[in-house]
């Protein structure tokens, strides 16, 4: 089931298989789903390597239902499409919606800056 390009099915082994564009248009479909897979479940496994974006709105949603989520509540994300990693990597919400997850660390953190002095000022006296 699922509306405009946001499917969802479930494997033989429970997990939410998402696929297509995760977007604000589908977040209450996305919601009522979640909301009823918790009434009868207390961990959830998800798959993100048939999703192919989420915007801005969903990657909100994603990080506000996971934190409001209670003791003895949790979902698992397995699997992360390349499109949607490089979304979570350059947004730096990965390593909390996938933890644990090989390559959990942002761009930023990987990245070390030079040790350079800012150059200095040209004389304008010298010049000509």
């Amino acid at each position: 089931m699922g509306t405009g390009n946001f499917k969802v099915s479930q494997d033989a082994d429970g997990t939410f298989l998402l696929q297509g564009e995760l977007t604000i248009h589908d977040l209450e479909y996305f919601k009522d789903l979640v909301d009823s897979a918790f009434s009868r479940a207390k961990t959830l496994s998800l798959s993100f390597e048939d999703l192919a974006f989420l915007d801005t709105a969903s990657l909100q949603f994603l990080l506000s239902y996971k934190k409001s989520l209670g003791k003895g509540r949790s979902w698992v994300i397995r699997g992360v499409s390349p499109e949607v990693s490089k979304i979570l990597e350059v947004s730096g919400t990965r390593k909390y919606l996938v933890p644990g997850e090989k390559g959990t660390e942002t761009i930023a953190s990987r990245q070390k800056l030079p040790d350079t002095k800012p150059a200095e000022p040209e004389n304008s006296e010298s010049r000509g």
